[in-house]
């Protein structure tokens, strides 16, 4: 299997002298730098530009794979002409040692239509064809929040297929100290954002008053409600950055190793 690893960091003073002598000496690794931070959307759109394979597999710097992912997907894009394929994936509280399945459709219509009422992909999930995101112009970069959401919903509108492999394929960590509760209402309103451009092509009023209602509730929920979640392990996971660079390397020392 043919394998190219790009690495988008989006802190020009983190230490990634690691990456950049692993670089040096294995040209399957690309290492980036932003000269300043961008935030992910942007990052995610630098790495499209210059990743040069055919799919695209995505990996958040604190998630993490199993050995046998890139063998799966790749399989997967061998056997079906899917443009999208996700995973199912495991939730893990860093608090308690909890784990939890979180799971989805795996037909494509399905897929689709649970995505029009709720984004339940882990983002780390993810695999694409590069050319057809390329083609309806990559992430949509005003979307700081819920980039990935309006991506799936708007690659639907233009006819790309979506798929699932049924298996745990990534491990999802999730803190107490999750995203802040800020962050958190800015998702939603993101989210909120993407459901609405996309009811008003494919849906109707009835949709969108209901999409109001579900996100007014969302945003109205008491804080306090949404530090319980985050304390039993249901948040957005946050990790300190030294630990976020000791998990890369030991996902892309396992990739460079396990396959060629």
């Amino acid at each position: 299997m043919p394998l190219e690893i790009v690495i988008v960091v989006d802190n020009p003073k983190a230490d990634v002298a690691y990456f950049n002598e692993l670089a040096a000496s294995d040209e399957r690794l690309k290492m980036h730098v932003n000269p300043s931070n961008q935030g992910l959307t942007k990052s995610l759109n630098v790495g499209l530009r210059l990743a040069t394979g055919d799919v695209i597999v995505r990996n958040d710097d604190d998630d993490i794979p199993t050995a046998q992912r890139l063998s799966k997907i790749y399989a997967h894009f061998q056997a079906t002409s899917a443009d999208f394929v996700y995973s199912f994936a495991e939730g893990k509280s860093e608090s308690n040692s909890s784990t939890w399945s979180i799971k989805g459709p795996i037909e494509g219509d399905q897929i689709v239509a649970a995505l029009r009422k709720r984004n339940f992909i882990v983002a780390s999930t993810v695999a694409y064809r590069r050319s057809r995101v390329v083609d309806i112009g990559g992430y949509c970069e005003p979307f700081r929040y819920a980039q990935d959401y309006e991506l799936y919903l708007r690659s639907a509108r233009h006819g790309l297929t979506f798929s699932c492999i049924p298996e745990q394929l990534i491990q999802r960590r999730y803190s107490a100290d999750s995203i802040t509760v800020a962050k958190r209402k800015k998702q939603a309103l993101f989210s909120f954002a993407a459901r609405l451009m996309d009811i008003s092509e494919t849906g109707s009023l009835s949709d969108a008053a209901r999409t109001i209602l579900k996100y007014s509730v969302i945003l109205l929920t008491p804080n306090s409600l949404r530090r319980l979640r985050r304390t039993i392990g249901r948040g957005r996971p946050s990790r300190p950055e030294a630990a976020i660079l000791a998990n890369s390397k030991n996902v892309v020392g396992t990739w460079l190793a396990g396959l060629t």
